[in-house]
């Protein structure tokens, strides 16, 4: 690494192709691949290993350790399976191999070099196969391993931790002040904060309400004091209604409350 920082100060992420027509490659701190005609199969497999942490995915008997992992399991009840979140209702676990559940997360018996007693979430993704899709529980892991490397949030105000405090009567189980990184900017030159959050999957047990205020006491919420600008089960991105500028604080937070 010190290598590609002193060469190549710019790289995202290091790859090594070795000039050789046979089929293979490796994942770890740096993914290495062959010059072999199937290689974009290959490298899409090793980065899930260098960047996701993703481990292989073979239902295969080999002499090999097994780790628990997030593509990777033993755990067998339901309710403290590592992608639970990620399981629709009434999905059978563990979760029968065919083309029903070929989209679908689950838990599939055989993964990490052992055919059975461990456990993937998808029936073939491209940790177990070339050329196929990552896998929402894989793809959600090359998500945060990109939010590791990368703060979504340039900036907040005020610096420091807030204490929040209880709140019995709504059961806020989360909240945060955040000034997004790129503010929505309206004609004529008005700047708003925004707010974007990357949520999960199948959380019907929540809600979620977004509020702002100026002066982090008196907070409000509702289609006159913010505006949402996408809400898809992944990703929700709504704005604050009042412009802030230098001399005008404002501040934007989303709570989560159970239901």
């Amino acid at each position: 690494m010190a290598s590609f920082a002193r060469h190549v100060p710019e790289y995202d992420m290091p790859v090594v192709m070795v000039n050789e027509a046979e089929s293979g490659g490796s994942g770890g701190t740096i993914s290495v691949l062959s010059a072999h005609s199937s290689s974009r199969g290959i490298v899409e497999h090793e980065i899930g290993h260098s960047v996701a942490g993703l481990v292989d995915e073979y239902d295969i008997d080999y002499m090999y350790y097994t780790i628990e992992a997030p593509n990777n399991t033993a755990v067998t009840n339901p309710t403290n399976i590592r992608w639970k979140d990620w399981i629709e209702v009434g999905t059978q676990i563990p979760t029968p191999e065919n083309m029903a559940t070929d989209a679908k997360v689950g838990l599939f018996d055989g993964s990490m070099y052992q055919t059975s007693g461990w456990y993937r979430s998808s029936y073939n993704s491209l940790m177990k196969s070339r050329f196929r899709p990552p896998g929402e529980v894989n793809r959600h892991e090359f998500v945060l391993s990109i939010y590791r490397n990368v703060d979504p949030i340039e900036a907040s105000q005020p610096v420091g931790a807030i204490p929040l405090g209880p709140d019995p009567a709504n059961k806020v189980v989360a909240s945060e002040h955040v000034m997004a990184a790129l503010p929505v900017a309206l004609p004529p030159s008005e700047t708003y904060l925004m707010l974007t959050v990357l949520r999960r999957f199948h959380r019907d047990d929540v809600d979620h309400i977004e509020e702002v205020c100026g002066n982090l006491s008196d907070w409000m919420s509702g289609s006159g004091e913010t505006v949402t600008l996408m809400a898809i089960d992944e990703l929700l991105v709504v704005r604050d209604t009042v412009p802030y500028s230098a001399g005008v604080e404002r501040f934007i937070r989303l709570k989560v409350v159970e239901k």
